[in-house]
């Protein structure tokens, strides 16, 4: 009896989605790009567009290169989960700066305040604006799937909420996000990451020093629709973080 030979191996997928195809590289890709238990591998944040359909349409198909896929899945989840000690940011993280939309209003701008627990999953973010007597608050908790939008504007407060599937992983993405190369920002040269948060939600841009210091980053939102650069103030590493800065004002009840 002849036993049949899979079609594809692992060098040939790692080929065919455009990354380096030698055993070194494809073991360090899979220890470094960790999936959580509920993550679908065609879902994952560091693949580029193409490579996300690739993987997506092959296993839909249950085509030549769905065998290698779920092995590639496999390893995935297999491996450790990103930690503590793999995170350059700490499980608990508070960043200041200075933003300014650049689309669709070019003239909203201020400064803000992003906090986020890795270990609780909770997000916050809190924006001021310059140029308006207005304030913005958003605060998500992602095991939940429940966000709070609320805002102070012209003397008047709103809130609503929603339910989400949105997951920001803000300590993974250093690690997670995909490499854009390098270049030069005001502050020194740094390397450019690029995150996709899972689902159809947020995109990130972050331009990092030599120590993962970010310089600045950029967001689009809203499906792309609003862009905000962002400059840094300061970044706090394993901040000690309030539990009610991740509570919606009294007026949401």
């Amino acid at each position: 009896m002849t036993l049949e030979q899979p079609v594809h191996d692992m060098r040939g997928l790692f080929e065919q989605l455009g990354l380096p195809d030698d055993p070194e590289s494809i073991e360090e890709f899979i220890s470094t790009h960790p999936l959580a238990p509920d993550q679908p591998i065609d879902e994952a944040p560091f693949w580029n567009p193409a490579q996300a359909e690739f993987l997506r349409e092959e296993l839909r198909k249950d085509a030549d290169w769905a065998e290698v896929i779920d092995e590639l899945n496999a390893l995935l989840h297999k491996t450790s989960p990103v930690t503590e000690r793999t995170r350059p940011w700490g499980n608990a993280i508070h960043i200041r700066y200075y933003w300014h939309e650049t689309s669709p209003a070019p003239h909203n701008c201020g400064t803000g305040d992003i906090y986020y627990d890795a270990e609780s999953g909770r997000y916050a973010l809190y924006n001021t604006f310059a140029n308006a007597e207005r304030r913005l608050g958003y605060i998500l908790d992602e095991r939940t799937g429940t966000s709070h939008v609320f805002e102070w504007r012209d003397g008047r407060f709103h809130c609503s909420r929603h339910p989400t599937d949105r997951k920001v992983l803000l300590a993974d993405q250093p690690v997670r996000g995909e490499s854009a190369g390098y270049g030069v920002v005001p502050g020194g040269e740094v390397r450019f990451v690029d995150f996709h948060e899972p689902g159809d939600h947020d995109r990130w841009l972050w331009c990092l020093d030599q120590n993962d210091q970010p310089l600045r980053f950029f967001t689009w939102t809203h499906h792309g629709q609003i862009q905000v650069i962002h400059d840094l103030i300061e970044l706090e590493r394993d901040a000690s973080l309030d539990d009610a800065l991740f509570e919606p004002p009294e007026e949401c009840e």
